[in-house]
């Protein structure tokens, strides 16, 4: 088991810990052991809904595709969290259901994803960063050019400010019915 001296704690109780581990290791790129650490957080504290979202996002990356989807559209039923958080996951359903080759589906989620963001008021927080994503699609072979390319518009999207989001929805949704038509 591993250490938990990197966070400058002992006490193996202690969630934070473990979620701190899984974001180090994330950063690493070893996702399978941030996966470790984020269930053990989630078993310390099961309503840390942190370590529930970058469990999904860890699952993502290490391409466990069908598990991301799964763990994103639970957060989703979720009523305490952020709009922020809300986009990511939906995101992270959407990119799951392109690599797994599930089109209808994903066109479905693109659509809900497009209600929800028309619907918010206005700005919302931005602490979600996707900086490892957009490396993992641009570097991933096993997408069509055009499903990368739609996946890194999703992600252009939730980096841009709100205003600047609601003129890229027209390119998303022009590329949604180039590439499932």
């Amino acid at each position: 088991m591993p250490s938990l001296l990197i966070c400058g704690l002992t006490d193996s109780k202690y969630g934070g810990a473990y979620y701190n581990m899984g974001i180090a290791y994330y950063r690493l790129k070893k996702y399978n052991k941030a996966i470790a650490a984020y269930k053990k957080a989630i078993e310390i504290d099961p309503e840390d809904n942190f370590s529930k979202m970058n469990l999904a996002e860890a699952n993502f990356m290490a391409e466990h595709f069908n598990h991301a989807f799964v763990l994103a559209n639970d957060l989703l039923k979720e009523k305490n969290i952020s709009t922020q958080h809300i986009l990511a996951m939906r995101f992270i359903s959407i990119g799951s259901l392109v690599f797994q080759g599930k089109s209808a589906k994903a066109v479905d989620e693109l659509k809900d994803f497009i209600k929800f963001y028309r619907s918010i008021p206005g700005e919302y927080e931005r602490g979600w960063t996707y900086t490892s994503t957009k490396e993992f699609i641009t570097g991933n072979k096993k997408l069509a050019p055009e499903q990368r390319k739609l996946l890194l518009q999703l992600v252009d999207l939730l980096e841009s400010p709100k205003e600047k989001g609601d003129k890229k929805l027209k390119q998303l949704e022009t590329a949604i019915r180039d590439i499932f038509k």
